[in-house]
């Protein structure tokens, strides 16, 4: 068995609790990326915010970050 079937066995996780859980710890590793970026680079929140078009922000201004 591969790491990832043994890991959802061992913690009970079914396929879409595993990929919940997977996702999440994503996010919250590219936010702690994205801060290491910021700091080291220096752009603001709002400098990494996406226009994207009809759609808007990537970000709602108001949760753009600490620094809006």
């Amino acid at each position: 068995m591969n790491e990832e079937p043994q890991e959802r066995y061992v913690y009970g996780l079914d396929d879409e609790s595993w990929q919940e859980e997977r996702i999440g710890v994503t996010l919250m590793l590219l936010e702690d990326r994205m801060t290491e970026l910021r700091e080291r680079y220096g752009p603001t929140f709002g400098d990494l915010n996406l226009d994207l078009g009809p759609l808007g922000p990537g970000l709602p201004r108001s949760e753009a970050g600490p620094d809006r």
